[in-house]
């Protein structure tokens, strides 16, 4: 194979051409890397990488250059820090990161590290939020969802939403910290989902979240702790569509902040409270005081 490709991008004035697909399994992707150190471009393009590098690392023995430069799509399963070794080209359209990690003392279940998925127009990150340091910081991508459960080094991460008007944005756990590292003061979007986020601010960070306006042009749902959202909506004044839904028991629930100056209008607000929970009368006075129903036609409390 490595007979193959060094005529294809040895030599400066040669245009590189593209390999259709590349496949490593176990440590292949660093031995590959050994054997093409020696090809003078030094960049190997590809339209479609898959990796999967599990157990132990087997890194490179001598230093090199070499990278592969992936055009379309990459797949990468294990060992996330392969990505040293990878450019992404200008028409990349997919990016699927997986990284498991084996729990200590117990070899036989591994731990969800890193998840992020990338599509043309979509950007979904699971796990760690760190990985956001891999993207440019301007996302062009109409949709974009953070589900991470944890929130390390999220507010230092600078990130520019280009699209005047997302399609949509999702929050779910500490995902909700991205905010703070979010550059537009205006966030428009035509849906927004808030789920189980927990103890994404401080006093003062969440001081400096209220500062943004939210525009949602069509519907906003909230998911048991994701109703505290409310909070950060002092800019926004009206949202056509607002639906709640609890469906399990927490000691916090009822028991908001400083939500003073907090009058958000709405076509209509839906429930869904399971049976179960209680004081769900408090809760649905105290969202009652910040979301006002403009015109009801349907009865709003549609509780399970």
């Amino acid at each position: 194979f490595l007979k193959l490709i060094k005529p294809v991008h040895e030599g400066e004035n040669v245009a590189p051409r593209k390999i259709k697909k590349l496949v490593f399994i176990k440590s292949s992707f660093f031995n590959f890397l050994e054997e093409t150190r020696r090809i003078p471009q030094g960049k190997i393009h590809v339209e479609d990488l898959l990796v999967t590098q599990n157990g132990k690392e087997s890194w490179p023995k001598t230093g090199t250059s070499t990278r592969i430069v992936v055009n379309k799509k990459i797949d990468i399963r294990g060992k996330v820090r392969v990505l040293q070794f990878i450019e992404l080209g200008p028409e990349l359209n997919h990016l699927d990161i997986d990284e498991l990690k084996r729990q200590c003392l117990s070899p036989e279940i591994v731990i969800p590290r890193i998840n992020i998925q990338l599509t043309k127009n979509k950007i979904i990150i699971r796990e760690d939020i760190y990985v956001l340091q891999f993207l440019k910081k301007n996302i062009t991508a109409a949709e974009v969802g953070f589900f991470t459960s944890k929130g390390r080094g999220s507010k230092r991460t600078k990130l520019t939403l280009v699209a005047e008007k997302m399609e949509s944005i999702l929050f779910r756990s500490k995902g909700l910290s991205v905010l703070l590292g979010i550059t537009n003061e205006k966030i428009n979007t035509g849906y927004m989902a808030v789920m189980d986020t927990v103890g994404c601010f401080s006093d003062q960070e969440k001081e400096e979240a209220k500062k943004k306006e939210f525009v949602i042009r069509e519907k906003l749902y909230m998911k048991n702790t994701g109703i505290f959202f409310m909070e950060l909506l002092k800019k926004t004044v009206f949202i056509p569509v607002i639906e709640i839904e609890i469906d399990c028991c927490t000691e916090d629930w009822g028991w908001f902040e400083e939500t003073t100056g907090i009058h958000v209008e709405t076509n209509a607000l839906l429930w869904k409270i399971s049976s179960e929970i209680k004081d769900t009368g408090e809760i649905k006075q105290k969202i009652g005081e910040m979301i006002t129903q403009k015109d009801p036609v349907v009865k709003s409390n549609s509780s399970r």
